[in-house]
């Protein structure tokens, strides 16, 4: 009796060993498992700074086109105030010419053109010379000039004249006219039907463009007292360079 006991006591022992190390493999290989479970997370810090970096150079990218577009806005009102037409024959919306375009960016007055209708020129009207003056801004890389000096008109009768204009430089330029009638009473008597004024003109590297003015004097400046008997009448032009191909370089450097 007492060895059988004692060999129970053994086999007791024995017993507990094999449960606790059972118990230990048992929760081993949970927190393996578990382990194996879980995904590793991507680190998202490059991610969210590439994210920001693209979003600070998109807001960049949008204020400089704002202060180019205001530039803009800017340089045309001031060519407007320079010219001494009437505001309502102060005629274009500054939008740039196409350098796929081999003629120059014009607009047409579409009231003026359907005037043409029932214009005719005054019979025994006075003959009123119509002088073309051209002139380009200092540093304006431009050759600016009439294809004539001048016509010969009666009020009524239309004219159709061109300026020449070519870019000296080895850049593309961007210029734009603006335009002042001489003596200034007279220009509330000279109609354009279709110029190129107040429009931008992208010029290549030793490109030359034809730009015409399509005009006529209205009759009743034979009605104005205070032009009875006018004789001449300049129609002068002046290029400013915008400097728009300069800021499009340095946007893409």
């Amino acid at each position: 009796r007492m060895y059988g006991y004692e060999g129970e006591e053994e086999g007791g022992q024995e017993g507990d060993k094999k449960h606790i190390t059972n118990s230990a493999a048992a929760a081993t290989t949970t927190q393996q498992q578990q382990g194996k479970g879980k995904k590793t997370q991507p680190n998202s810090q490059p991610q969210q700074g590439k994210d920001v970096a693209r979003a600070a150079t998109k807001k960049h990218e949008e204020e400089k086109k704002r202060k180019k577009a205001e530039a803009r806005e800017g340089l045309m009102a001031k060519l407007y105030e320079m010219s001494n037409a009437p505001a309502s024959k102060k005629v274009g919306h500054g939008g740039p010419r196409s350098s796929s375009s081999k003629s120059a960016a014009t607009w047409t007055d579409e009231d003026e053109l359907l005037s043409l209708r029932t214009l005719k020129p005054v019979a025994g009207g006075q003959i009123v010379t119509v002088t073309f003056d051209s002139n380009v801004s200092a540093g304006t890389p431009f050759t600016f000039r009439p294809a004539t000096p001048a016509v010969r008109v009666v009020a009524g009768e239309t004219a159709l004249a061109f300026f020449t204009c070519r870019n000296n430089s080895t850049r593309p330029v961007t210029g734009v006219a603006t335009y002042n009638v001489y003596p200034p009473k007279a220009g509330l008597y000279f109609n354009k039907v279709q110029c190129f004024c107040f429009e931008q003109q992208r010029l290549l590297p030793g490109e030359e463009v034809d730009m015409p003015v399509f005009f006529y004097l209205d009759p009743e400046i034979y009605e104005d007292e205070q032009l009875r008997g006018l004789k001449n009448v300049t129609l002068s032009y002046t290029f400013f360079d915008t400097g728009e191909e300069e800021d499009d370089d340095e946007e893409e450097d």
